[in-house]
Protein backbone atom coordinates (compact mmCIF):
# COMPACT_ATOMS: atom_id res chain seq x y z
CA UNK A 1 0.00 0.00 0.00
CA UNK A 2 3.03 2.89 0.92
CA UNK A 3 4.51 1.49 -2.68
CA UNK A 4 0.95 1.93 -4.33
CA UNK A 5 1.02 5.93 -2.78
CA UNK A 6 4.57 6.42 -3.28
CA UNK A 7 3.64 5.46 -7.25
CA UNK A 8 0.78 7.64 -7.31
CA UNK A 9 2.62 10.76 -5.67
CA UNK A 10 5.47 10.48 -8.24
CA UNK A 11 2.96 10.59 -11.20
CA UNK A 12 1.49 13.13 -10.08
CA UNK A 13 4.55 15.01 -9.79
CA UNK A 14 5.63 13.99 -13.25
CA UNK A 15 2.22 15.26 -14.52
CA UNK A 16 2.50 18.38 -12.73
CA UNK A 17 5.75 18.87 -13.94
CA UNK A 18 4.47 18.22 -17.73
CA UNK A 19 1.55 20.43 -17.61
CA UNK A 20 4.09 23.22 -16.20
CA UNK A 21 6.59 22.63 -19.04
CA UNK A 22 3.72 22.81 -20.97
CA UNK A 23 2.25 26.58 -20.11
CA UNK A 24 6.03 27.52 -19.89
CA UNK A 25 6.20 26.70 -23.71
CA UNK A 26 3.07 28.34 -24.57
CA UNK A 27 4.10 31.59 -22.26
CA UNK A 28 7.41 31.77 -24.28
CA UNK A 29 5.35 30.67 -27.65
CA UNK A 30 3.33 34.01 -26.89
CA UNK A 31 6.05 36.14 -25.79
CA UNK A 32 7.56 35.27 -28.98
CA UNK A 33 4.80 35.91 -31.35
CA UNK A 34 3.96 39.15 -29.63
CA UNK A 35 7.35 40.10 -30.60
CA UNK A 36 7.53 39.40 -34.30
CA UNK A 37 4.16 41.23 -34.31
CA UNK A 38 5.33 44.52 -32.86
CA UNK A 39 8.39 43.98 -35.18
CA UNK A 40 6.72 43.35 -38.36
CA UNK A 41 3.32 45.10 -38.09
CA UNK A 42 5.52 48.37 -37.33
CA UNK A 43 7.05 47.54 -41.20
CA UNK A 44 3.51 47.09 -42.82
CA UNK A 45 2.32 50.12 -40.81
CA UNK A 46 5.34 51.86 -42.31
CA UNK A 47 3.83 51.15 -45.92
CA UNK A 48 0.70 51.87 -45.00
CA UNK A 49 1.61 55.38 -44.20
CA UNK A 50 3.79 55.36 -47.50
CA UNK A 51 0.74 54.93 -49.40
CA UNK A 52 -1.47 57.55 -47.70
CA UNK A 53 1.71 60.53 -47.62
CA UNK A 54 2.14 59.36 -51.52
CA UNK A 55 -1.41 60.35 -51.97
CA UNK A 56 -1.71 63.01 -49.78
CA UNK A 57 1.45 64.80 -51.44
CA UNK A 58 -0.17 64.04 -54.48
CA UNK A 59 -3.28 66.04 -54.14
CA UNK A 60 -1.72 68.56 -52.41
CA UNK A 61 0.63 69.43 -55.48
CA UNK A 62 -2.07 68.40 -57.99
CA UNK A 63 0.35 65.52 -59.40
CA UNK A 64 -0.86 62.74 -60.64
CA UNK A 65 2.21 60.51 -60.50
CA UNK A 66 2.40 60.66 -57.48
CA UNK A 67 -1.72 59.90 -56.59
CA UNK A 68 -0.99 56.80 -59.07
CA UNK A 69 1.78 55.44 -57.51
CA UNK A 70 -0.47 55.78 -54.44
CA UNK A 71 -2.87 54.32 -55.49
CA UNK A 72 -1.01 51.05 -56.97
CA UNK A 73 1.17 51.23 -53.38
CA UNK A 74 -2.25 50.60 -52.02
CA UNK A 75 -3.20 47.40 -54.34
CA UNK A 76 0.57 46.33 -53.02
CA UNK A 77 -0.03 46.30 -49.31
CA UNK A 78 -1.90 42.57 -48.90
CA UNK A 79 1.28 41.77 -50.50
CA UNK A 80 3.59 43.27 -47.69
CA UNK A 81 1.85 41.39 -45.23
CA UNK A 82 1.75 38.22 -47.34
CA UNK A 83 5.76 38.36 -46.98
CA UNK A 84 5.84 39.20 -43.29
CA UNK A 85 3.72 36.41 -42.41
CA UNK A 86 5.74 34.04 -44.19
CA UNK A 87 8.86 35.86 -42.91
CA UNK A 88 7.38 34.80 -39.16
CA UNK A 89 6.60 31.19 -40.15
CA UNK A 90 10.03 30.91 -41.54
CA UNK A 91 11.48 31.62 -37.78
CA UNK A 92 9.88 29.71 -36.20
CA UNK A 93 12.04 26.72 -35.34
CA UNK A 94 11.87 23.68 -37.69
CA UNK A 95 10.08 20.78 -35.46
CA UNK A 96 7.49 23.95 -34.23
CA UNK A 97 4.28 23.61 -36.02
CA UNK A 98 1.60 26.50 -35.78
CA UNK A 99 -2.35 25.91 -36.87
CA UNK A 100 -4.46 28.06 -38.43
CA UNK A 101 -5.62 29.67 -35.20
CA UNK A 102 -2.90 30.93 -34.36
CA UNK A 103 -1.62 31.73 -37.10
CA UNK A 104 -4.29 33.98 -37.82
CA UNK A 105 -3.80 35.65 -34.59
CA UNK A 106 -0.57 35.96 -35.14
CA UNK A 107 -1.80 38.11 -38.26
CA UNK A 108 -4.06 39.84 -36.71
CA UNK A 109 -2.03 41.13 -33.84
CA UNK A 110 0.46 42.18 -36.88
CA UNK A 111 -2.10 44.23 -38.07
CA UNK A 112 -3.69 45.60 -35.47
CA UNK A 113 -0.09 47.02 -34.69
CA UNK A 114 0.14 48.64 -38.05
CA UNK A 115 -3.14 50.04 -37.96
CA UNK A 116 -2.13 51.96 -34.29
CA UNK A 117 0.72 53.25 -36.04
CA UNK A 118 -0.82 54.31 -39.23
CA UNK A 119 -3.98 55.99 -37.10
CA UNK A 120 -0.73 58.23 -35.03
CA UNK A 121 1.03 59.24 -38.57
CA UNK A 122 -2.66 60.36 -40.08
CA UNK A 123 -3.18 61.95 -36.33
CA UNK A 124 0.69 63.58 -36.53
CA UNK A 125 0.12 65.05 -40.08
CA UNK A 126 -3.90 66.75 -39.48
CA UNK A 127 -2.89 67.76 -36.20
CA UNK A 128 0.45 69.92 -36.96
CA UNK A 129 1.55 69.60 -40.61
CA UNK A 130 -1.80 70.55 -42.72
CA UNK A 131 -3.63 72.84 -41.49
CA UNK A 132 -6.28 72.66 -43.74
CA UNK A 133 -4.24 72.66 -46.53
CA UNK A 134 -5.63 69.46 -48.17
CA UNK A 135 -9.67 70.04 -47.86
CA UNK A 136 -8.53 73.56 -49.79
CA UNK A 137 -7.17 72.03 -52.77
CA UNK A 138 -9.75 69.26 -52.73
CA UNK A 139 -12.56 72.85 -52.57
CA UNK A 140 -10.10 74.58 -54.82
CA UNK A 141 -10.78 70.79 -57.75
CA UNK A 142 -14.49 71.20 -57.09
CA UNK A 143 -14.86 74.42 -57.15
CA UNK A 144 -12.84 75.06 -60.48
CA UNK A 145 -14.50 76.28 -63.63
CA UNK A 146 -13.86 73.09 -65.53
CA UNK A 147 -15.30 70.66 -62.66
CA UNK A 148 -18.56 73.17 -62.68
CA UNK A 149 -19.34 73.36 -66.57
CA UNK A 150 -18.42 69.20 -66.38
CA UNK A 151 -20.87 68.43 -63.90
CA UNK A 152 -23.47 70.97 -65.30
CA UNK A 153 -22.79 69.19 -68.44
CA UNK A 154 -23.55 65.95 -67.09
CA UNK A 155 -26.73 67.21 -65.07
CA UNK A 156 -24.76 66.27 -62.07
CA UNK A 157 -24.83 69.93 -60.52
CA UNK A 158 -26.69 68.18 -57.37
CA UNK A 159 -24.03 66.19 -56.85
CA UNK A 160 -21.19 69.25 -56.71
CA UNK A 161 -23.20 70.75 -54.14
CA UNK A 162 -23.55 67.74 -52.16
CA UNK A 163 -19.78 67.53 -52.58
CA UNK A 164 -19.15 70.83 -51.40
CA UNK A 165 -21.58 70.42 -48.38
CA UNK A 166 -19.25 66.97 -47.32
CA UNK A 167 -16.12 68.83 -47.55
CA UNK A 168 -17.51 71.77 -45.52
CA UNK A 169 -18.59 68.31 -43.05
CA UNK A 170 -15.13 67.57 -42.96
CA UNK A 171 -13.43 70.62 -42.46
CA UNK A 172 -14.93 71.01 -38.87
CA UNK A 173 -13.76 67.05 -37.97
CA UNK A 174 -10.75 67.38 -35.36
CA UNK A 175 -7.72 64.94 -36.19
CA UNK A 176 -8.59 63.23 -33.51
CA UNK A 177 -11.87 61.88 -34.72
CA UNK A 178 -10.31 61.43 -38.10
CA UNK A 179 -7.73 59.32 -36.82
CA UNK A 180 -9.81 57.30 -34.60
CA UNK A 181 -12.33 56.64 -37.96
CA UNK A 182 -9.29 55.53 -39.85
CA UNK A 183 -8.50 52.96 -36.97
CA UNK A 184 -11.70 51.90 -36.80
CA UNK A 185 -12.03 51.36 -40.66
CA UNK A 186 -8.23 49.92 -40.47
CA UNK A 187 -9.50 47.06 -37.89
CA UNK A 188 -12.14 46.08 -39.69
CA UNK A 189 -9.43 45.60 -42.96
CA UNK A 190 -7.45 43.72 -40.68
CA UNK A 191 -9.81 41.50 -39.97
CA UNK A 192 -10.86 40.10 -43.34
CA UNK A 193 -7.19 40.29 -44.62
CA UNK A 194 -6.18 38.97 -42.03
CA UNK A 195 -7.86 35.44 -42.99
CA UNK A 196 -5.76 35.08 -46.76
CA UNK A 197 -2.57 36.27 -44.79
CA UNK A 198 -2.81 33.37 -42.23
CA UNK A 199 -2.06 30.59 -44.51
CA UNK A 200 1.13 32.02 -44.98
CA UNK A 201 1.78 32.04 -41.37
CA UNK A 202 0.17 28.68 -41.18
CA UNK A 203 2.91 25.74 -40.33
CA UNK A 204 2.18 21.71 -40.37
Amino acid sequence: MLIYFVLLSLNRNFANQNNIDSLMADINYYRQQSGYATEYGTFVGLSWILVFALYVMGMRLQNSTLMTTGMLTFCALPAVAFYFARRFRQQLPEETTIGYGRAYWFCLMMLVYASLLTAAAVYAYFKWMDHGALMQVMRDTIESPLAKQTYSDLGMSDTLTMMKEVLKDLSEVSPFDIAVALFNQNIVFSFILALPTALFAKKS
